[in-house]
């Protein structure tokens, strides 16, 4: 290629190009929303979504012409398939126990159209923002102690007017210098005053001078740690989030699955674990709205589901969920089933996706 200045372009078609002609394929797909892969429309019975996008594209490549049926039922380890009245189905042929039906001679799966894993969901929460908010920057803890310095500088003032006066009071006895209630509260209001940057206090002994060195440094180590944290606490986010953030959280998490399989597949990964039901007991965007209402009255930790699947419905529910992106836990390898006496079609279906994947349309 390079001593011809020529550059490698893709082929137009795949080795199945137009191998199908004439053909009418049916493809089953459950009577539901499974987004992003497919959405069910009840009244019109038709779908739409990533599924049946790839099945056009395929359809004009191989030639085929091909219409979508209602499969209520996707569990192919226990189908017959010599009654199975369709000839594509989709499934994770991930799962280990696909491998044995495709050894059993019964059925044969494609390549994979999207390979993905499975992802995590967290609740989070908007944080309440009071009056109080300035305070936020340090803990009840720290601000105690602040003040408690403060009322202790303020008794060392006291002290040193006492024991060390200046020259205008050192001609008075040490009854006559001891404090008044008035010039205590003075005293607490200058090292107040001072904490604030608004210090006015005129400091005449050397001792008194040591002791403003010392009230300086502290304001300087309070103004600077609470500035830093002022800025930290203003441009956090205004949400809380719950729940794991890595896999080494999620094994002491409790879990959320939409279906009991889903339970079966992954519940190794989390402590316990909490599940909508069996896979055609309801709908999946009912198993979705339960995972999401068990995140929100703490049922549930984590909710773990099909990372495409979790993406499509967080952009309608973005307000009370995140993605945990550190969390991508066992490989979903989609692909379509189809029955073992078509593994010619499941070939041309390969080749066909195969080419497909590697289009800018894909």
């Amino acid at each position: 290629v390079l001593a011809f200045g020529t550059s490698a372009t893709p082929l137009r078609h795949s080795p199945a190009y137009l191998c199908c002609t004439g053909h009418n394929l049916i493809l089953g797909l459950p009577p539901g929303s499974f987004e992003p892969f497919f959405t069910y429309e009840a009244g019109s019975q038709t779908w739409q979504g990533f599924i049946p996008e790839i099945w056009d594209e395929l359809s004009k490549e191989m030639g085929f012409s091909y219409t979508i049926h209602p499969n209520p039922s996707m569990d192919f380890l226990t189908a017959n398939a010599s009654n199975w009245p369709y000839d594509a189905g989709i499934i994770d042929s991930s799962v280990p126990e696909v491998q044995s039906i495709r050894m059993a001679d019964t059925w044969e799966c494609t390549t994979a159209f999207l390979d993905s894993s499975a992802g995590a969901m967290v609740l989070k929460t908007t944080q309440v923002v009071g009056l109080f908010r300035l305070f936020d920057p340090f803990t009840g803890e720290l601000w105690g102690a602040i003040v408690g310095t403060i009322f202790a500088a303020a008794f060392l003032l006291v002290l040193l007017n006492m024991l060390a006066p200046s020259q205008e009071f050192a001609r008075l006895s040490l009854r006559q210098r001891l404090p008044s209630c008035e010039s205590s509260l003075m005293s607490v209001y200058h090292m107040f005053a001072a904490a604030l940057g608004g210090e006015d206090y005129e400091w005449i002994t050397w001792e008194g001078r040591l002791l403003r060195i010392a009230i300086l440094f502290f304001v300087l180590i309070i103004a600077s740690s609470y500035t830093a944290n002022l800025a930290a606490f203003l441009n956090s986010s205004p949400f809380t989030v719950w729940g794991p953030r890595n896999i080494d959280e999620l094994r002491d998490s409790r879990a959320c699955f939409t279906t009991d399989q889903e339970e079966a597949r992954f519940g190794a990964f989390v402590k316990s674990s909490v599940s909508a039901g069996p896979m055609m007991a309801m709908s999946f965007l009912e198993g979705k709205e339960f995972c999401h209402q068990a995140l929100r009255n703490g049922q549930a930790d984590v909710w773990i589901h099909p990372y495409e699947s979790l993406k499509m419905y967080l952009v309608d529910n973005c307000g009370d969920l995140e993605l945990v992106e550190n969390i991508r836990i066992v490989p979903n390898t989609w692909g379509f089933i189809l029955k073992a006496e078509q593994r010619h079609l499941a070939a041309n279906l390969s080749a066909a996706l195969g080419h497909f994947k590697q289009q800018a349309a894909y």
